[in-house]
């Protein structure tokens, strides 16, 4: 399917069919990450999963992903930015593939369950010397929070607050 959009993509399309292809395109990565991260939930549980290290810019992955979801946060009214520690390096070694699921699935909680105000992606650096840094990804928002009784299940096997909406 991807690859059959990505033939549509170099034809002759005028600007409403461009729309709807980059809509299309958008939702089909989408569903593809779905099935991802299914797959990826299922190697964990058996014990197959293998973190992949590789050089990655942390800035860029922190704007890609802010860019991600800056559409779905402005159809909401909410306002989504990112902040990064001045010494963020260039470059670091880690597994972005899983650090992107992880955030992506933080981000679009965030911006889920929040009605109005802020939600904000935040990289610091807690550790730095000649050889490693150890970084540290939050996000944070003006949502309604999760009662200190709903978090203390957040991580058991498919859990999920029973009414978000009236969390306190």
């Amino acid at each position: 399917v991807l690859g059959t959009l990505e033939l549509l993509g170099l034809t002759h399309l005028d600007a409403r069919q461009q729309g709807y292809l980059h809509t299309i395109q958008r939702s089909s990565a989408t569903l593809f990450q779905l099935i991802s991260d299914v797959l990826d939930v299922t190697k964990i549980e058996s014990g197959q999963m293998a973190l992949e290290p590789v050089p990655f810019c942390p800035l860029d992955m922190l704007e890609d992903t802010v860019r991600t979801y800056r559409a779905f946060a402005e159809r909401k009214g909410l306002l989504l930015y990112a902040c990064h520690d001045a010494r963020l390096p260039a470059q670091v070694v880690g597994d972005p593939i899983r650090i992107r699921q992880i955030l992506n699935n933080l981000l679009s909680n965030a911006i889920k369950f929040t009605d109005t105000g802020r939600v904000v992606l935040r990289t610091r650096v807690l550790a730095l010397d000649d050889t490693h840094v150890r970084l540290q990804w939050q996000v944070a928002d003006s949502g309604i929070g999760i009662s200190q009784a709903q978090q203390a299940r957040l991580f058991e096997l498919f859990y999920q607050v029973a009414d978000a909406s009236s969390e306190g």
